[in-house]
């Protein structure tokens, strides 16, 4: 919840200190005036707008016998969405079981750390239906961002009440949009984070260390981890290898790493295939950088 002056001239209550002895208002993080104090405002400078961590704000207005002025005016909106990193936990559209509100985009993330995967299962939905789901509808993608891949367009009647879904890494995104019509329920699911043993989105980091899965002392059998390593737009990615001790093929047809400099297989450019005789490679990565944000690796084993 976001709340906001009205106008420049919308905060004038009598002046004191402390703010506490005589006209203020308090704002609390919370539903009750034990909840955590944001701020005690009196005087005629316009406090700054404020989101909450929460669905709740306590806010309290006090006056006393003597001095009085024009008082104050808040705008208060609440927003939606959000970025959820717990092992578990529960996602709902604004207001849920309540009717959504009309007019709003709501951008959620689900992230866990690499090696784990995101299943989520239903417990409501209800979302005005329309061809195509060009109205009302929540959008999920396998990823970190809008452009990751399309999972589903979901909307409808409880009879349409999407399957659970399991990411294929570390993190879901999910939007939901509402036109200015029909309100319905909304949606209410759980997640959870599951293991999947190895690979991941890792985005944002400035640098870190990528290792193959172990079982005892050596990498499992039949495994397939995929890394996407993101950075900011402005720089580039280096890959150093510290180690390296796979099954040797002069033909990568057993245990193999390749690296793509793009997103995924399908539309990136093979920069290398590697084993213990680095076949097909085309560029040396211990010493070569890339001038791209965005690389992937998969690694079969």
């Amino acid at each position: 919840m976001l709340i906001t002056r009205k106008n420049k001239n919308s905060y004038n209550i009598y002046a004191c200190p402390a703010c506490f002895r005589y006209d203020f208002v308090e704002v609390r993080e919370g539903r009750d005036e034990d909840s955590p104090i944001i701020g005690r405002y009196c005087g005629h400078n316009v406090p700054p707008p404020y989101l909450s961590n929460s669905n709740e704000l306590f806010i309290r207005f006090k006056s006393d016998h003597s001095v009085s002025h024009t008082g104050f005016r808040i705008s208060y909106r609440t927003y939606c969405g959000g970025t959820f990193t717990e092992e578990t936990g529960v996602v709902t559209s604004p207001y849920h079981p309540n009717p959504y509100p009309s007019g709003r985009q709501c951008d959620y993330l689900i992230a866990q750390p690499q090696g784990m995967a995101i299943r989520i299962a239903f417990l409501d939905f209800e979302i005005e239906g329309s061809y195509n789901c060009g109205y009302d509808y929540l959008e999920i993608r396998d990823g970190d961002n809008g452009n990751s891949s399309l999972i589903g367009k979901f909307c409808g009647d409880p009879s349409l009440q999407p399957d659970p879904i399991q990411s294929t890494h570390n993190y879901l995104w999910m939007r939901f949009v509402t036109d200015g019509s029909v309100q319905n329920r909304g949606f209410s699911f759980n997640y959870t984070a599951i293991e999947s043993g190895c690979g991941g989105i890792i985005a944002g980091e400035s640098h870190g260390i990528l290792q193959s899965p172990t079982e005892s002392e050596y990498y499992p059998h039949g495994t397939r981890c995929v890394w996407i390593i993101r950075t900011l737009p402005t720089t580039i990615v280096r890959l150093a290898w510290m180690s390296f001790a796979l099954e040797e093929s002069s033909t990568c047809d057993y245990d193999y790493v390749e690296v793509y400099n793009d997103l995924q297989p399908v539309n990136g450019t093979l920069i290398g295939m590697y084993n213990n005789v680095k076949c097909r490679t085309l560029r040396n990565l211990c010493d070569v950088t890339r001038g791209h944000t965005t690389v992937a690796l998969s690694c079969f084993l």
